[in-house]
């Protein structure tokens, strides 16, 4: 197997592409800890870089819980509490928590502000990767 790698810059996204929560919860689905093992990967390599976890939901609306374990609050708090939960599991795991800051959006950096199918409103709700500082030769399997 090869692997490409390329340069990683302050500043550099990137949406973690198999994170998945169960809705309205900060619970997430099975395939995403294999996601987040590859960044802890990345961070131990790179133990120079910080990165921010980025929250994000689909609108800026008021959850009300549905059933017992549902969130109930601000589509911004839920975005928090899900960055805040990766977070957590980063440390868990030994990258130390200066590293790292997690902020949640809610529905402020929509990728489809209108979104018109379910496929485009689960865009929206993501978690993004944001490399704050680094060192030099830091690099990324994009």
């Amino acid at each position: 197997n090869e692997v490409y790698l390329s340069r990683c810059r302050e500043g550099d996204n990137f949406v973690m592409e198999k994170i998945y929560f169960f809705p309205n919860t900060d619970k997430m689905k099975s395939g995403g800890l294999d996601e987040l093992d590859k960044l802890i990967v990345f961070l131990k390599s790179n133990p120079e870089t910080s990165i921010e976890i980025q929250g994000h939901t689909n609108g800026n609306k008021r959850i009300k819980a549905s059933y017992e374990g549902n969130f109930s609050g601000s589509s911004k708090k839920l975005s928090q509490y899900r960055a805040e939960k990766i977070k957590k599991y980063l440390i868990e795991k030994g990258i130390v928590a200066e590293r790292l800051s997690a902020i949640g959006y809610g529905g402020n950096k929509m990728i489809y502000p209108d979104a018109k199918t379910q496929a485009q409103a689960n865009k929206n709700i993501r978690v993004e990767v944001m490399i704050l500082s680094q060192k030099e030769n830091s690099v990324s399997a994009k």
